[in-house]
């Protein structure tokens, strides 16, 4: 893969985009290090990153981007070529990159900014290429494990988009013009779970990573993640993994 580095810059508490409609000549990651954005292409759905998430926008495709919380972030522009399937897999919104990786990354890009501009250049294309190496190993690994259904896969990154929200099964199988039962069934074939089981281990492995990772509290979490009170939060937890939410951070420190 050859990555040639353009552009970067980053900004702190961030309330307004200079460019909110725009088409890009040029590869743009936007990694949120605080606050929470919204976003669509060509018109379509209205999806939403947060606080370390990376977005993607592609050369020659029409974006909206809105700042709905104040955000902190560092914004990549490059070029690329020779990608092969991992640049196959750098499809437009939300990259499948864990969240502590994305912190790893906004950690090292923030020291690599008091370099010299040659190797702060050669370091910032490595970060660039690990982006979507890590991506596709991610995105690979979810198509192996589910039919390529365009319905279920956009049920996925739905739930990985608005995980924090409440979502309605019912909604989603309306937008893919699916019965309530039919989609069900249809989600559960692909991948052996219903959409509820699936978003629950989604949401569970969010709140592991906060647990390990940050001194959040337990009602902060469950929020965070998408449940609706922490009673219920804690009972799913447990049942996943057979310990409660401060029996698993205690057990991991």
């Amino acid at each position: 893969m050859k990555v040639d580095f353009i552009f970067h810059n980053n900004y702190d508490n961030y309330k307004r985009f200079k460019y909110t409609d725009a088409t890009p000549f040029e590869h743009i990651m936007l990694l949120i290090t605080s606050g929470k954005i919204s976003y669509s292409f060509g018109g379509g759905d209205t999806f939403s990153v947060g606080d370390k998430e990376i977005v993607y926008f592609p050369p020659g495709l029409r974006y909206s981007r809105r700042i709905e919380a104040p955000i902190g972030f560092h914004q990549f522009k490059f070029n690329i070529s020779d990608g092969g399937n991992a640049l196959a897999h750098l499809h437009p919104g939300k990259l499948m990159i864990r969240h502590h990786r994305v912190e790893q990354i906004a950690l090292d890009t923030g020291l690599a900014v008091s370099l010299p501009e040659d190797e702060r250049k050669s370091i910032f294309e490595n970060l660039i290429g690990n982006i979507i190496y890590e991506n596709y190993l991610f995105s690979a690994n979810l198509e192996k494990k589910t039919v390529p259904d365009r319905d279920v896969l956009f049920a996925i990154q739905y739930f990985r988009d608005h995980m924090g929200e409440k979502i309605m099964i019912s909604s989603i199988a309306e937008r893919r013009n699916l019965t309530h039962t039919g989609f069900i069934l249809k989600f559960k074939r692909c991948t052996g779970q219903t959409p509820i089981e699936y978003l629950n281990g989604l949401r569970i492995s969010r709140a592991k990573e906060l647990l390990s990772c940050t001194d959040m509290s337990i009602s902060d979490i469950a929020e965070t993640c998408g449940f609706s009170n922490s009673f219920y939060f804690s009972n799913t937890f447990r049942k996943h993994t057979e310990f409660s939410p401060s029996e698993y951070r205690n057990l991991i420190e």
